[in-house]
């Protein structure tokens, strides 16, 4: 299907980050100008048979489209990679509110894995995209903890949100090991601006659904400028989750380019003594040498 979507934009902290702009052909207006109404991200944090973090996501957006002919969808793209290691979106489904399957693509490009939310037909007013998707190995290690530490919400964004909010489920796998250290942030890129981020007890409605002994964070509903992003901030105890492979310590990978620096200043350091003793050697003073020659007897 011949569809042209926007240029994708991506700023990064610690984590991965996804745009949502709009996309339609070249003879439409601006498709860019619309809002939405509400956006909710609903992840559920668990760790998979190797130990190693996953999360199930779930993400609701109520978009609000003018009522004329000028958009067909969302588009919504997703980092590939997080801190070395693959993190592109599997097991992706797209419906409606009720539950009904919303035709869409998936593309990929050097970054981003890219759910283009749509079809050939145009859609107006209030349209509900429910996205789901699973990922890999969202937990990162630092040097005293252990993190979940996300963008949930993309920041190249040139819609405005009336409601944002989330729900953050730690299975009890995760959620014992909890140091109970939260935060959450919003706003441009590298903005140090907090949002709340609390805790929910397991009677509250925020908590509904969730397995037992599980850990709840939610953030209440708050509006959303165009332009800004969320960034969600979890704490948990060292080596909480199994790491991949690539985050792991390897003498060789890490130490290799030293030893070469090291070899390579070595040789460096070795021809330079070896050409200043040439050069000593050979303005050494040996005395003259003097070619003495005998007169033959015949």
């Amino acid at each position: 299907m011949a569809r042209f979507w926007l240029l994708l934009l991506a700023t990064l902290t610690l984590t991965g980050v996804s745009l949502s702009p709009q996309y339609a052909t070249g003879a439409q207006a601006d498709v860019d100008d619309f809002s939405y109404a509400s956006w909710h991200v609903d992840y559920v944090l668990d760790v998979d048979a190797e130990g190693r973090g996953i999360a199930r996501v779930t993400e609701t957006l109520v978009a609000q489209f003018p009522d004329f002919d000028q958009n067909r969808g969302i588009v919504r793209a997703l980092p590939l990679k997080y801190e070395r290691a693959d993190a592109a979106p599997e097991n992706i489904g797209v419906t409606d509110e009720t539950g009904a399957p919303v035709p869409f693509e998936v593309e990929e490009d050097d970054t981003f894995r890219v759910i283009l939310v749509g079809d050939e037909s145009f859609v107006r007013g209030e349209q509900t995209y429910v996205i789901s998707y699973t990922l890999r190995d969202v937990i990162l290690p630092t040097a005293d903890r252990d993190e979940f530490y996300w963008d949930v919400a993309p920041i190249e964004r040139q819609q405005p949100i009336a409601e944002f909010s989330g729900r953050f489920e730690f299975a009890p796998a995760l959620a014992e090991s909890l140091t109970g250290a939260s935060v959450c942030f919003y706003g441009p890129a590298y903005s140090e601006t907090r949002c709340d981020i609390t805790r929910t007890a397991p009677d509250e409605p925020g908590a509904a659904g969730a397995q037992a002994d599980a850990a709840v964070f939610s953030i209440a509903p708050f509006s959303l400028p165009a332009g800004s992003g969320v960034t969600v901030g979890v704490a948990l105890h060292t080596d909480s989750v199994t790491q991949p492979p690539v985050r792991l310590p390897n003498p060789l990978l890490d130490m290799g380019p030293i030893v070469l620096a090291g070899l390579a200043i070595a040789a460096g350091l070795t021809a330079a003594v070896m050409v200043w003793i040439e050069r000593r050697r050979r303005r050494q003073h040996r005395g003259v040498v003097v070619a003495q020659y005998e007169v033959s007897e015949h």
